[in-house]
């Protein structure tokens, strides 16, 4: 079955005061970066993607089935508060959300029209930790269904939408490595563990459509694993997944221009085993 994938999604931020130190032995000067979410109280950007996810699943009598789950979402974002420690209290308005589905049982399509126009507020802080997401204020659960592989849910996508920073200043070709593990809803009441290890490197400076960024690359590797019960009795799913991704930020704003990469989950979902392919971009666009 041919997979294809798309995520274009939420998000980001970051960029960096330029530093230098001492000259070495040999006369030269390196250049290093202090990247951090550093966007003006005022700001305002919104945030535009798509995801396609696709799974094939082999069943115990080798029968091969499969679905496809692809999302639309539009968001925008204002800074209410910037402190540079705390780093910047912000307030997100859904502007779009769409999912088409198309399984064995027909293609379903869901506009969400109940979670369209609410507003979710946030902190992000300077490193890209994102906090204040779970107390939405009694959004409606649907988030829940906003699920792209089984064991992770919509707001679990929200905590790796912005690029983690290092903390510290960086040269190019230095890395930087953020580990995360957290419990996620799944169907029936079960949640499903998520880790995630992901490991930065500075590539250096470009453009990105005109505009000077830096470019960073990520390599991801994920471990997710549910534990439920079912008519037919107790259910063990487990995947693991390796990607690849390309950032850019914009270093003068402190702002996220573009993300992409692609994500090959493999695992089980009891006795079926299960591959899926994913490939995700996240657009931004600044309006001042």
């Amino acid at each position: 079955m041919k997979r294809k994938i798309v995520f274009l999604g939420l998000i980001g931020c970051v960029l960096t005061a330029t530093v230098f130190i001492p000259a070495n032995e040999s006369g030269s000067a390196q250049q290093t970066y202090h990247p951090e979410y550093s966007l003006a109280v005022g700001s305002e950007f919104t945030v535009t993607g798509t995801h396609h996810f696709e799974r094939e699943t082999i069943l115990p009598d080798g029968d091969i089935t499969g679905n496809t789950i692809d999302h639309e979402l539009e968001l925008d974002f204002s800074v209410r508060a910037a402190d540079a420690a705390r780093g910047l209290d912000l307030e997100m308005v859904i502007l779009k959300l769409h999912r088409e589905s198309i399984n064995p049982g027909g293609t379903f399509h869901e506009r969400f029209a109940e979670l369209t126009g609410r507003k979710l507020d946030m902190r992000l802080s300077p490193e890209g930790e994102l906090s204040g997401l779970e107390e939405t204020g009694g959004l409606p659960q649907r988030d829940l269904l906003l699920q792209i592989t089984a064991p992770d849910a919509f707001i679990d996508h929200f905590h790796y939408g912005f690029p983690s920073l290092p903390g510290h200043s960086v040269a190019i070709g230095e890395t930087w490595v953020r580990e995360t593990s957290s419990l996620r809803p799944f169907r029936g009441g079960a949640q499903a563990s998520v880790i995630n290890r992901l490991t930065y490197r500075l590539i250096g400076e470009t453009l990105h459509e005109g505009i000077p960024c830096l470019e960073i690359e990520v390599v991801t590797a994920r471990t997710n694993r549910v534990d439920l019960e079912s008519h037919r009795g107790p259910i063990t799913a487990e995947w693991e997944g390796r990607g690849r991704e390309k950032i850019y930020f914009d270093h003068k704003r402190g702002m996220l221009l573009h993300r992409e990469g692609s994500l090959e989950i493999e695992g089980h979902f009891g006795e079926s085993e299960q591959k899926d392919l994913l490939e995700y971009v996240y657009s931004v666009k600044i309006a001042r």
